[in-house]
């Protein structure tokens, strides 16, 4: 579905680069770079744009053309939380050898989220989810551009005693999983499993002593 410019609110930080018209066309005007905005109703998505070439004349300027050259290299490309829980990105070169970390806001590097009522993310890359939903984060360095989808949600708790399998499935669209085992003496172990969306191909069943809690970073009580 097409929607009508008068529907959405447009934006460009950078008038003297970059221009949206009322019908969404955008214009270049001269060099430089711009962050370019679509949005209604609190939601919005924004790009980068860049007209003209870039000449570093130092150090910080050469990392922005390499990261537009290269890529960002994100690290988690995909993330899953759970409510008021917290993850940390790393942001760096696509192959660069001892890439810089490019990750704090001193660096140059921006972050945008789309939908601030499901996360928010600091100057520097650390966001903190609010709220069950998905959301995307788009990390920007320059004219460089990577999208980060978030989904926040509530754990399945798969409860069970000591001896007894306890089973649960994930699929594509990750999810995170807290197996409760009580033991003999009625103490409780938990292991939570956390898979964002994207990292498995397939339906996929995990247990207590399944290898993907080792294989994927597993926390324990």
């Amino acid at each position: 579905m097409i929607l009508p410019g008068s529907y959405l609110q447009f934006g460009s930080e950078n008038q003297l680069v970059g221009r949206i018209t009322d019908t969404g066309v955008l214009v270049g005007e001269g060099d430089g770079v711009s962050i370019v905005s679509v949005g209604r109703g609190g939601i919005e998505a924004v790009t980068a744009l860049r007209v003209g070439d870039l000449l570093p004349t130092n150090s910080s300027e050469n990392n922005i053309l390499l990261a537009e050259n290269n890529s960002l290299n994100v690290y988690p490309g995909a993330v899953i939380l759970t409510e008021d829980a917290t993850r940390q990105m790393l942001v760096g070169i696509k192959a660069i050898y001892e890439s810089p970390d490019l990750k704090d806001a001193t660096t140059g590097t921006r972050y945008f989220v789309n939908n601030p009522d499901i996360v928010n993310v600091s100057t520097d890359g650390l966001i903190t989810a609010r709220n069950n939903g998905i959301a995307n984060i788009t990390v920007i360095h320059g004219a460089s551009e990577y999208i980060v989808p978030v989904i926040v949600e509530t754990t399945t708790v798969v409860s069970t005693t000591n001896g007894t399998a306890a089973v649960a499935q994930l699929d594509d669209e990750g999810g995170i999983v807290s197996i409760q085992v009580t033991d003999a003496n009625n103490e409780e172990l938990t292991t939570q499993l956390m898979v964002a969306p994207g990292t498995l191909f397939d339906v996929v069943s995990v247990n207590q002593e399944s290898p993907a809690f080792y294989a994927w970073g597993v926390s324990r009580n």
